[in-house]
């Protein structure tokens, strides 16, 4: 199983990216660091157990130790249509 995150990984900073186009012709648009965060990554709760990473392509609940977690929360408040909030490590 492929995953993108495993326990202690190190999230540094908060982007945004913007779709354009339409359906059949999509782009994303980098929008750049909106914030600087120090996420790690403690807990990963999928399907109502804990394990070590995020597999690919799926929900999971997350719980960070450190500091960020505003800088996240303003960052999907202001957000427009398209536009898209990602934590990078």
């Amino acid at each position: 199983m492929s995953y993108c995150c495993r326990l202690g990984t190190h999230f540094v900073s908060v982007t945004n990216e913007r779709l354009e186009g339409d359906r059949l012709n999509l782009t994303s648009v980098d929008l750049g660091v909106v914030a600087e965060i120090d996420l790690r990554l403690i807990e990963v709760h999928w399907f109502r157990r804990q394990i070590d990473v995020i597999p690919r392509g799926h929900g999971a609940g997350l719980k960070f130790d450190g500091l960020g977690m505003e800088a996240i929360e303003s960052a999907l408040l202001q957000k427009r249509d398209r536009e898209y909030v990602l934590i990078r490590a």
